[in-house]
């Protein structure tokens, strides 16, 4: 899938890059505006993942339903009537 080869790897990275730099902060200027700004930069990179996550899995979730009901729409007439009724999930 194209979010673990391509997407993943770049919200890790980026993640990464604020972490070593929060690090280096934290540990020589003891800026607290720096620290709180690459805090929520961190926090933003992994809230943006995730929202593209939940869209990229409701999309295939929504293809899966599309492929079933085209499934059950090409059935004869007895057999879509036992899948609607529950018998095909």
């Amino acid at each position: 899938m194209a979010l673990d080869k391509f997407l993943s790897p770049a919200f890790e990275f980026v993640v990464g890059e604020y972490s070593k730099r929060l690090q280096e902060v934290a540990a020589n200027e003891i800026d607290p505006d720096k620290i709180r700004k690459l805090a929520v930069a961190i926090k933003i990179a992994r809230e943006v993942e995730a929202q593209i996550v939940g869209i990229v899995r409701a999309g295939n979730v929504a293809k899966a339903e599309k492929g079933r009901a085209d499934k059950i729409a090409s059935m004869p007439e007895a057999r879509r009537r036992w899948a609607l009724a529950g018998g095909m999930r």
